[in-house]
């Protein structure tokens, strides 16, 4: 059950973006003050993202609920070498188990070579590979589980490269950057709201 509605949830909450064109002009910006985002929060439709808060390189977007606890995710759009936006990595909040204590989907195009899979690499780590796990009409997502060791690396990083393999360019993957800056404080804001 909890699967169906992180997957309702997400398609849901990118159903309000124009994946890579206007990525974010559905999201109300963020602001400074409590008074301000209840304000924002207010003018805001159910079932629409807003902007909470920065952090770094990364932002916490949520959805606005009849019931005021509003779903978040923290997103950071990944930029292609031309400054384009190519892919979204979008950490979500999950009650952890006990080998996975957090998650995220990564969405790239439609046109990604799927059995290349997904790699991520953070610092001088390994190697990590995640299998895409299905395709909407924004792109094709990659589900990753993150194990206590896994979420320090990314704390403790300042960036990791995720490789997609275009399918009409199979010999030449495409390295983005994730830049980690504001990870940690992003992550403990999504953790305990």
């Amino acid at each position: 059950m909890k699967l169906t509605f992180l997957i309702g949830f997400f398609i849901t909450f990118c159903s309000n973006l124009s994946f890579a064109q206007t990525i974010n002009n559905d999201i109300v910006q963020e602001t400074n003050s409590t008074q301000n985002l209840n304000a924002i929060r207010n003018t805001v439709a159910v079932g629409q993202a807003y902007k909470k808060e920065d952090f770094g390189a990364w932002t916490l977007r949520c959805v606005r609920t009849e019931e005021g606890v509003d779903p978040c995710q923290l997103f950071q759009l990944l930029l292609g070498p031309d400054g384009s936006p190519v892919a979204e990595f979008t950490m979500i909040n999950l009650q952890p188990s006990e080998n996975i204590v957090a998650g995220a989907n990564v969405v790239t195009p439609l046109e990604t070579l799927l059995t290349s899979q997904l790699i991520i690499k953070v610092g001088d780590k390994m190697n990590q590979t995640y299998p895409f796990s299905f395709c909407v009409e924004i792109g094709c997502v990659a589900r990753v589980g993150f194990s206590n060791t896994d979420l320090e690396n990314y704390k403790k990083g300042n960036s990791a490269v995720i490789t997609i393999v275009p399918a009409n360019a199979p010999d030449s993957p495409q390295n983005l950057t994730l830049s980690l800056k504001g990870f940690t404080d992003g992550h403990t804001a999504l953790t305990t709201q």
